[in-house]
């Protein structure tokens, strides 16, 4: 069960947020209530991803630990008795379930599988900034971009299995070529956007995982 959560793979996503909502000065309790959302998100946003993926049974057996997930999903936005909060948390919850539950299944409707990197990054943010109440526009579009990139380079990676098991993701739909020069591009203005950001040494520190992953799979896909 815990290796369906994949930790590993959501880990550094939390660290980024948290950093994130760290530069905007958030009081501890908010970074708390923060960091027990985001551990709560990725957890069911994975592991449904998971068994999606997979054989029905195994989604079954699972049943109740995602209901659980989902149910403390919905609950935490409204404990901020917050309506923004309440607003940005059902976005959130909504778009990590339809990425992987069919028959939505955005990862398989080729560009809109994109709207995904809404649920990873910007508006787990977005809602700690309708907590404290405060807004950092260049903070949300950096994050925004960077899960943008993330996702892209993530379908590059796995262009091959995707296709083989005819997965319409937007790699297989736009092509490797094709994606990768958008993938570079964006990367490159996400760089550029780091100077418009106040105090961004930590985020570039927090960022670094990531960039070392999406180059990774860039310089390995030439």
């Amino acid at each position: 069960m815990i290796e369906e959560i994949r930790v590993k793979e959501w880990l550094d996503k939390l660290v980024l947020v948290l950093a994130a909502s760290y530069m905007a000065a958030g009081p501890v309790i908010e970074l708390l209530y923060l960091s027990v959302y985001l551990v709560l998100l990725y957890s069911y946003g994975y592991l449904l991803n998971s068994y999606c993926d997979r054989d029905a049974k195994l989604f079954r057996s699972t049943k109740s630990l995602l209901l659980a997930l989902a149910v403390l999903l919905m609950v935490m936005p409204l404990l901020a008795m917050n309506s923004c909060a309440f607003f940005v948390g059902l976005l959130t919850f909504l778009l990590a379930t339809l990425y992987s539950m069919p028959p939505v299944r955005l990862k398989a409707r080729s560009f809109l599988g994109l709207s995904a990197a809404l649920a990873q990054y910007p508006l787990p943010f977005a809602l700690f900034e309708c907590v404290t109440r405060s807004i950092n526009y260049a903070v949300i579009a950096y994050l925004l971009l960077l899960g943008v990139i993330k996702l892209m380079v993530h379908q590059l990676e796995d262009y091959d299995a995707d296709r083989k098991a005819e997965i319409r993701t937007m790699a297989v739909a736009a092509g490797k070529k094709p994606m990768k020069i958008w993938a570079l591009t964006l990367l490159l203005l996400l760089i550029m956007l780091l100077f418009f950001i106040e105090g961004q040494w930590l985020l570039i520190i927090a960022s670094f995982p990531s960039f070392a992953y999406m180059l990774k799979v860039l310089k390995d896909d030439a």
